[in-house]
Formats: structure tokens, sequence, C-alpha cells
């Protein structure tokens, strides 16, 4: 008996080695890092947006929890992610899309523009008011917005306040003034202008200006009051170059950054410069989002093994109820743990629509 024993479990041991060898390694719900299924992306998507919606307020402001500090600006994310999966449903007949544009109606100021909270009274932040142009710009576009022309009102302020040295200060009265000219700022800009084909007073002082601003690692700085990573500011930077870059003149700032950009991608498709450093501050899944985002505007095509092993990784680290984890936001006093899943869900979302729609 104990010898027939033995040989039966011998014969499972191996039946079991052979299909453990034949099964593919990895997740098997989920493609392998050289293809795409775009059936999941639009599965994961719907997941996506109905957690970002679940989150709206009845004052319209989609928050998670009770941080409001970002009240205005994590709105407007979350609305530019799901105004842009409304592929059926028309936005004008959204009541989330509808209450939320209401909130942001209400924090402007008088010049039109809006602070990334609604807690201080005729204060404005370029890079979120950039982000609100371009969300009008879109609903504008879908007759999806009461506010017929704003995101081009608002536009040609923003034009107004360019410097004379071709850059933008964000305004904000959070941010210090040696800050006040980050170059994610002119970035953020010049994509609000591009949106509403409105042309900045110096097109090529913004654009030298940037060009001069990028380091000899290839990317433009970092620092906690602008996320704490590189790939934040290089998000709106190389999506601006690369819009203009019409002529190939600006190719060296272009592959200077996707050197880098390649350099810290790791294999399984994630981006890291800080996040596997530090545990306060953006996670892996927003650093990568950002480092995809801003991969997108290298010539890097929507085949690429590195822009496909990205999303790949993205969808495998989707969070159970449908959003991707942020990190938090890196200040400086650890006890304010504020998380940034919005901000990541959003952008995730923003860059699926774009890799969808550039294919």
């Amino acid at each position: 008996m104990l010898r027939r024993f033995n040989t039966k479990s011998t014969y499972l041991l191996i039946l079991c080695l052979l299909v453990f060898c034949l099964i593919p390694s990895g997740c098997s719900n989920y493609p392998e890092n050289d293809t795409i299924d775009e059936d999941l992306i639009y599965q994961s998507a719907q997941r996506a947006v109905n957690y970002l919606k679940r989150l709206q307020h009845d004052n319209g402001q989609i928050i998670l929890d009770s941080y409001i500090i970002f009240n205005v600006w994590e709105t407007i994310q979350a609305v530019r992610a799901i105004s842009l999966w409304q592929n059926r449903t028309d936005p004008k007949q959204d009541p989330v899309i509808q209450s939320a544009l209401t909130f942001l109606k209400n924090s402007e100021t008088s010049s039109g523009m809006v602070l990334h909270n609604n807690l201080q009274q005729n204060s404005y932040c370029i890079e979120t008011s950039s982000e609100y142009i371009q969300l009008l710009a879109f609903l504008e576009a879908r007759n999806a917005t009461e506010q017929h022309g704003a995101a081009r009102e608002k536009a040609l302020y923003m034009k107004s306040k360019q410097l004379p040295s071709g850059a933008w200060r964000i305004e904000s009265p959070e941010i210090p003034e040696h800050l006040q000219q980050f170059p994610s700022v002119t970035g953020f800009a010049l994509e609000a202008l591009a949106s509403t084909n409105t042309v900045p007073l110096d097109l090529d002082a913004a654009l030298q200006y940037l060009r001069e601003s990028q380091n000899e690692e290839g990317h433009w700085g970092f620092v906690w009051q602008y996320y704490g990573t590189p790939y934040y500011a290089m998000v709106p930077i190389l999506k601006s170059i690369h819009y203009h870059n019409t002529d190939n003149f600006f190719n060296d700032i272009i592959n200077k950054a996707k050197i880098f950009l390649l350099a810290s991608q790791s294999e399984d498709g994630s981006f890291s410069y800080k996040s596997k450093k530090n545990k306060i501050g953006p996670s892996l899944e927003l650093e990568t989002i950002l480092g995809l985002r801003s991969l997108l505007s290298c010539n890097v095509g929507c085949d690429d093994i590195y822009i496909k092993s990205g999303i790949n990784w993205l969808l495998r680290n989707q969070e159970g109820d449908g959003s991707w984890n942020g990190g938090t936001f890196p200040l400086p006093h650890q006890q304010n743990k504020k998380k940034e899943d919005i901000f990541c869900t959003s952008q995730v979302l923003i860059f699926l629509y774009e890799y969808l729609n550039k294919k």
C-alpha cells in the first residue's frame, strides 16, 4: 500500500509540474507586455470613471474623504477624465459633470481664473486655470456647457500674463517667490492656449525659456510644491514642445528627455525616480502614469514596447474600487497625508483616452 501511494503521488507531482510549466508566468487575466487588450482598457476605464463619480459631494466638488485643500484642482482633473469617456452619454445630461461645472464656476475669480481650492478669495493658479481652460474647451467643442466662449476668454487673460522672458508665473499665493516661475507653469500655460487656438504674446521666447531650463539629466527639476517628482513638469512641457515642434527644431530637447525617461523605466513597465526611495510622496503608480504621458510626447509610437509595458503594468495594478493609488502629496509635515488617488486615477484615464485616440 505504501509503495502504491508513493507511485500515485509521484505521478501527481509530475502532472502538476507539467501543467505549471505550460502556464505562462504572470496573471492569466492580463496580456503580455507586448500586446494590449483594448477590451480590458475599456473595462478598466469604466471602473475608474465610476470610482470618480462616487466621490462627488452635494456641492459638486469631487474630493477624497474630507481633504479640501485641492478641491478645485481635483474636481477639474476628475471631470476632465470623466468627460473624455462619455462615449454615448451627452455630457450636458450628466448630473455629475454639470454639478461639478457649477462648483467650478462658483470658484472663479473676477478674471475667470481658479485657484487649487476655493478657500481664498481673488487668488488664482495658472496651472489649475490651465486645466480648467482645457476642460471647458473640450466641453464647448461638444456643446456640453452653457459657458460658450468662456475657454477662449480665459485663455486671452492667461495670454496677457506672459512675462518678457517668455515664462509665466504660477501666481498662487501658496508658492514661494523663488518657485513662481517653475518650468511646469509655462508648459501648462502653453497647453491652455493651444486648446483654444490662442497664440502666445511671444511663442519663441516661451519655447526658448523651456529649452534653457531643461537640465543635464533631461528633465526640468522637481520640488515638493510641484508633486516632488520630475515627471510632473515633464508632462505639460513635453506636450507643449511636441505640439509646436512642426519643423523638428526641438528634437534635441525631446530626445534628451526621452533618454532620461527610458533610463528610469523598469523592465516591468513602471517608472520610478522617487517613489521607490521614499514612502511619503508620489506612488509608483503616479510616477508611472506621469512618465508614460511624458513619453508619449517624445516621438514614441503607441505600438512601442515601452508604452505597452507601461499600460499593462497599470492595468495589473488597478485597485479593487477602480482607482489607482497615487501615494500622498509630499507635504513637509508628514502628519498631513493628503492622498493623490483622484489625481492619479484621472491621469490614467486621460492617458488611456489619448493612447486609444492616437492609434
